[in-house]
């Protein structure tokens, strides 16, 4: 995710991010993850199927200083790692940014919500191409989306259908 646009959505979240739970799945170099825990976040669970990308996450996390008591690295396959793993705690934000216009949004939103993985009062923000569609579902709506250049963030909100 651009710097801009990160700082974006965290300008949006403000305060919601303070101690909440956080899952950063597709997370890359943990850039949306890290910036939660900078902001106050209390743990984070990032998915990676990419060894490279875990190795630049760890040194991320690494030079960060960021204690190994406040995240959790996941290396596998996003939609199987969601299916396999037992939530056992809900998150409060679940970040998304997916490789562009292959087709895992929906089945990762669908995932999650038929997962139960973000609590009430959460939601689900999503780094995606414009060209990329976030479909309705049953269980979410989209409560905003907004463009920068070619690249576009969609926050997801749970519990119904758009303007219900």
């Amino acid at each position: 995710m651009l710097d801009r646009v990160r700082e974006a959505v965290f300008s949006s979240l403000g305060e919601q991010v303070v101690d909440a739970r956080v899952l950063d799945l597709f997370s890359g170099s943990g850039s949306l993850g890290l910036e939660a825990l900078s902001r106050g976040a209390d743990f984070v669970t990032f998915v990676e199927k990419d060894s490279r990308a875990l190795k630049t996450l760890a040194d991320n996390a690494r030079t960060l200083k960021v204690s190994r008591e406040r995240y959790r690295i996941v290396r596998g396959d996003v939609l199987r790692s969601l299916k396999k793993a037992s939530n056992e705690e809900q998150v409060d934000w679940a970040f998304m940014d997916p490789p562009y216009e292959k087709g895992l949004i929906e089945p990762t939103l669908k995932m999650l919500v038929d997962g139960n993985w973000v609590r009430s009062g959460g939601g689900i923000i999503v780094d995606h191409s414009k060209r990329d569609v976030i479909p309705e579902g049953e269980g979410w709506s989209l409560e905003d989306r907004r463009v920068y250049g070619d690249v576009a963030v969609a926050w997801i909100g749970l519990g119904g259908e758009e303007g219900a």
